[in-house]
């Protein structure tokens, strides 16, 4: 007898999420939209997907300066993963097609280390996914100040939000 009950409660539930409600006379869906709306699937097949691909929100980690090896100024590695700091670029210094980027590239790698050599504490806010080179994404901030901004600010780098980069060598 308890199984019953348990069995036609449950019938109840689904039989219940399964029909539309009706208003004004038409059958609509969630949020009292029309089923057949296109635009509401479209919006809910756009958040489903965003909430799939989405590995993970930005978190921060208070790490020490003398943990963070610097491989360029847009570029560290902590305990032997890469993590390209985001927001800006900076001169390339290995592959640099010109004397001036190389230059330049140095003295943004110098600046950055300056920046990081003794602090006790930096902040590394890591963001979710990685770069095209399977490095972590990532901004660092010395003393609540990013990083990407002083080397703006200090002309040895620009602003950058992907895509195809400009050239150091006028």
């Amino acid at each position: 007898m308890q199984t019953g009950v348990h069995i036609t409660a449950a019938r109840i539930a689904m039989t219940a999420t399964m029909t539309t409600p009706m208003i004004h006379g038409r059958r609509r869906g969630f949020f009292g939209v029309r089923k057949s709306s296109w635009c509401f699937g479209a919006i809910r097949t756009c958040f489903l997907l965003w909430a799939v691909a989405t590995p993970g929100v930005a978190f921060s980690e208070a790490i020490q300066g003398s943990q963070i090896y610097v491989i360029d100024g847009d570029t560290i590695d902590i305990g032997g993963e890469r993590v390209r700091l985001v927001g800006y670029d900076t001169p390339e210094t290995y592959r640099a097609r010109c004397d001036y980027e190389r230059q330049l590239g140095n003295m943004a790698t110098a600046r950055l280390r300056d920046l990081i050599d003794g602090v006790k504490q930096v902040d590394l806010m890591l963001l979710p996914g990685r770069d095209k080179y399977g490095r972590l994404l990532g901004r660092l901030y010395v003393n609540r100040a990013d990083v990407g901004g002083t080397l703006i600010g200090e002309g040895l780098a620009r602003r950058y939000e992907g895509g195809r980069r400009k050239g150091w060598c006028g």
